[in-house]
């Protein structure tokens, strides 16, 4: 006796302890772990069509299109989410995002979000995502009005939280032209 397809399907989704869209996500962080971007995209995106509401799926989706230089589809994600439950992270994305852009006044105003959603809420965020909040703010503030002073000061504050400082000594290296 041969099993239709759509049985199998049936079966398998009675027997599977994880969603399927939990699963995929797992995926493409492995992928993206592996600095799989395109992988990791497609990922996230067959996470969606299981479950298109699924904000941590979105949320990954977009840092993994930044990841693959992708920034404008990923600010579209990132706007598509609503009541993320650690919305600093998305003013954080959103924020580098528009740096990368080269559209650091539009930046920094998500970085300020960022930073005061963290304050609000410090258990829920690590200390590398303060770091992060304060070099981006730092290097738009060093670019927007070329005071080194004020982004000198966020950005010593940023290296005392953070394990990479690739992006920090980009912005001290301008900051000490």
């Amino acid at each position: 006796m041969m099993l239709s397809a759509v049985v199998i399907l049936a079966l398998w989704g009675l027997i599977r302890a994880v969603p399927l869209d939990e699963e995929l996500i797992e995926h493409g962080n492995a992928f993206a772990a592996l600095g799989q971007s395109e992988l990791a995209i497609k990922s996230y995106e067959d996470a969606l069509t299981y479950k298109t509401d699924n904000q941590q799926a979105s949320f990954l989706l977009a840092v993994a299109l930044v990841q693959n230089n992708q920034l404008d589809q990923a600010l579209a994600v990132l706007d598509s989410i609503e009541n993320y439950p650690t919305p600093a992270h998305i003013n954080l994305e959103r924020g580098w995002i528009l740096y990368q852009q080269g559209r650091y006044a539009a930046a920094a105003p998500h970085f300020r979000s960022a930073l005061d959603t963290m304050r609000q809420t410090p258990d829920a965020y690590v200390a590398e995502d303060f770091g992060r909040a304060n070099a981006g703010l730092g290097g738009s503030l060093y670019h927007i009005d070329g005071n080194c002073q004020n982004a000198r000061q966020r950005l010593i504050r940023a290296s005392e939280l953070m394990e990479d400082l690739t992006i920090i000594q980009q912005e001290f290296d301008i900051c000490n032209e």
